[in-house]
């Protein structure tokens, strides 16, 4: 099967990392993927992951494009849908899902599938144009139960588009060291290391907490890293919490607001802002406990990818974030609330036995629950439910359909080279 994802960038962010680990769980089962951007690679992390994807033998298209507020995005997707002849048409975030079902419907009119990546279904976008991508999407996969049942609210029933759940996957880096992690609390020769690099003593208790500082405003901001700075302000008044630190991983049009809020509440000196960072298992690794006050979520993944690495967690009371601990418990706060973060964060500080105990257990579910393959089988199944093949009504142009057995073609092959050309 030969499959085309669509997404506005490669970056740091959980849809694209999604993306690009979907696309290389994929290609190991087999099929022969591309990931067509509309605005290029973001950052060291974008590029990291298009490098990673192309060396697996992914097409990757429209990496030097800049802004989907010109048509170049648009134009590169019809050439690599022409190129590629996708069996399957797979969009992730509300800018892929508009421009794949305009490029769509001037074209090859096939059905497509998206995936729906948090429960904030309309957002700061239009009515109309919400309800007529439902009508343009054969199927649209909730990335959790509770982003379906949010899509369901939204349209009290009236959706067009079939509407599945597939839960999002992390693949499991290192997961020798993460086996380590589970019986001393930190992988070997990692803690000191990676502080040292940052400038954080060797003995501080480090609280991480790994997502993009985007929004309108940081009030209103999605990873709500205004009230994780605010709790992490209280919990320094604490006698016991002389030794903490906290550590930023992520990047944003919001950073600089979140510095100056770090500034206005005195505790700059204790807080890193680390920026987007490539090896983030291993500052999960260096850190003692995983902070996640999100204010709205799909189903997150960097909260997925703390948990699989055994970091003890604290995190919103949201029914989404719930959704990845299923029966078991964790420190929970309320959305909003610094003072129930703080609190949380004192008990994970004066009880390191017990929250590592209660990590210990969520790593071995959330191994079994959210694997990326697992996410990737169950999304073969939506695949081959669209039916009518693209291959049977357009004529790639450069791609040599390979035999049953599906072999990964190589970024060097002539294939490649042309769709390069062409998308360059």
């Amino acid at each position: 099967m030969k499959v085309l994802q669509v997404i506005p960038t490669l970056s740091a962010g959980g849809a694209e990392t999604l993306v690009a680990e979907l696309a290389l769980a994929l290609t190991r089962r087999g099929h022969q993927v591309g990931v067509a951007l509309l605005a290029g690679v973001r950052g060291e992390r974008g590029a990291e992951l298009a490098d990673k994807l192309e060396h697996a033998g992914v097409w990757v298209s429209g990496r030097t494009l800049h802004s989907m507020r010109r048509l170049d995005g648009a134009m590169s997707l019809a050439r690599t849908i022409r190129s590629l002849g996708p069996d399957v048409m797979h969009s992730h975030l509300y800018a892929a899902d508009v421009v794949l079902a305009a490029v769509n419907a001037l074209t090859v009119r096939q059905r497509l599938i998206r995936t729906i990546h948090s429960t904030s279904i309309q957002g700061t976008r239009s009515r109309a144009g919400t309800w007529l991508l439902d009508r343009l999407y054969a199927t649209s996969v909730a990335c959790g139960a509770r982003v379906a049942d949010a899509y369901a609210d939204y349209f009290r029933g009236a959706q067009k588009s079939a509407v599945v759940t597939v839960r999002n996957g992390v693949a499991r880096a290192g997961a020798n060291a993460n086996t380590e992690r589970n019986a001393t609390g930190f992988a070997p020769g990692e803690r000191t290391g990676v502080r040292g690099s940052l400038g954080i003593a060797p003995d501080a208790f480090v609280f991480v907490h790994v997502g993009t500082f985007h929004g309108r405003t940081l009030a209103s901001s999605p990873k709500a890293h205004d009230i994780l700075l605010k709790a992490f302000a209280q919990l320094c008044s604490h006698s016991s919490a002389s030794r903490t630190h906290l550590l930023l991983i992520g990047d944003g049009c919001l950073r600089e607001s979140a510095q100056r809020l770090a500034q206005t509440l005195g505790i700059d000196g204790r807080v890193t802002f680390a920026g987007v960072r490539d090896n983030v298992p291993q500052y999960l690794a260096a850190s003692d406990a995983f902070v996640f006050p999100s204010r709205y979520e799909g189903l997150p993944v960097a909260l997925i990818e703390a948990c699989m690495a055994g970091v003890p967690t604290i995190a919103s009371d949201l029914p989404e974030v719930a959704e990845v601990f299923g029966d078991l418990d964790y420190l929970a706060a309320r959305v909003d609330e610094p003072s129930d973060f703080a609190s949380a964060m004192l008990d994970c500080l004066a009880n390191p036995t017990s929250a590592r105990a209660r990590a210990h257990r969520t790593a071995a579910h959330v191994a079994l629950d959210f694997s990326i393959d697992l996410c990737a089988a169950h999304y073969e199944l939506h695949y081959e439910r669209l039916g009518a093949p693209l291959a049977s009504r357009i004529a790639p142009q450069c791609f040599d359909v390979a035999p049953a057995a599906h072999t990964s073609p190589s970024a060097h092959s002539p294939a490649t080279k042309q769709l390069h050309q062409e998308n360059p």
